[in-house]
């Protein structure tokens, strides 16, 4: 039997064959992954300069730069890539959305942030994947302005509900995805969620911004079912969801927030009084729209320290003479 010479040394020819051969598909592996990273890299590059072109309001041009990463990324890219751009590509959608006033591109950013939502979930990006389902419950509620107002603002609630359920952290893979999947489809539409949730863990947790956020945002979602269909009973679930927000949206911590939510439970009890008649419902809708000015003053927000200032003063008005009356 012959052999090859390699190192000084003399080994079979089967043998030196099969070293070569290991030898060509490690050097294939090398530039399949060198590939791999070159193209993630290159991503990331498009990724960035959208994060900064939407720092400054460039939604065209950011949508732009994650629509070429997405050209270049493919199911071999890293799972936080992939989604971080579907997600980027998404949220340029809504904000597009909201300036052109055109239902297709929310209908687009649900499409988007439902691909992400995906990604994530399976890779136990639970932030993300949380984040992903809020902006969905966004895009619904914007949905139901222009037509299926009642279908879109409860599936809307569901995601925001499914967002909460979902405890947020770095990595979650302790999760059983399975439940979150939609019997295997990952359709978010099909999570359970338990509506009597309470927030106590999300007090002292790492994101109170976005939960904030999403407590906000469901209040407001009921607000607006109440107007088509179980009027008081959405509109005290409305009430309870912002009060839950204020507790994360502390004025101490986040005043701006925490003002923008006390105009929202304002506004709510406003509606309640008109459906059920009740002065307290001003009485306390009136105290709401004073909090709220306490951050809105006249020197920081001259625009809504008027506008609010007259609404607050139509409510006592309203009081007064109501108190004639009886």
């Amino acid at each position: 039997m012959g052999g090859i010479g390699l190192l000084g040394s003399t080994v079979p020819i089967e043998v030196a064959m099969l070293m070569m051969v290991m030898a060509a598909i490690y050097l294939w592996v090398l530039f399949v992954f060198t590939r791999i990273e070159a193209k993630e890299d290159e991503a990331k590059i498009f990724m960035t300069k959208a994060g900064q072109l939407i720092k400054d309001g460039e939604w065209d041009e950011a949508l732009a730069e994650y629509r070429m990463a997405a050209n270049i990324i493919d199911d071999r890219t890293d799972p936080k890539v992939m989604g971080d751009c579907y997600h980027g590509i998404g949220y340029c959608l809504y904000q597009l959305g909201k300036q052109r006033s055109d239902p297709e591109l929310f209908i687009g950013s649900n499409t988007m942030n439902e691909k992400a939502w995906k990604i994530y979930a399976k890779d136990g990006l639970g932030y993300e994947a949380t984040v992903c389902l809020s902006h969905i419950g966004n895009s619904l509620v914007k949905l139901s302005q222009y037509d299926r107002a009642e279908k879109h603002l409860t599936t809307a609630i569901k995601m925001y509900h499914a967002a909460l359920s979902l405890k947020i952290e770095a990595q979650i893979r302790e999760v059983e995805w399975g439940n979150w999947l939609g019997a295997g489809n990952g359709d978010p539409h099909e999570i359970e969620f338990d509506e009597d949730r309470e927030i106590e863990e999300m007090l002292g947790g790492k994101y109170p911004v976005e939960h904030g956020n999403i407590l906000n945002n469901l209040g407001s979602a009921y607000r607006q079912l109440s107007r088509i269909s179980d009027s008081e009973e959405n509109l005290t679930k409305a009430i309870s969801n912002y009060n839950k927000a204020l507790k994360i949206r502390s004025l101490e911590r986040f005043p701006e927030d925490h003002a923008i939510t006390m105009v929202n439970l304002g506004n709510t009890h406003i509606d309640l009084f008109r459906l059920r008649k009740d002065p307290e419902d001003l009485t306390i809708g009136a105290h709401e729209f004073m909090q709220a000015l306490a951050v809105y003053t006249e020197e920081d927000h001259p625009d809504m320290h008027r506008s609010l200032t007259k609404r607050r003063d139509h409510v006592l008005k309203k009081l007064v003479a109501l108190q004639v009356v009886g």
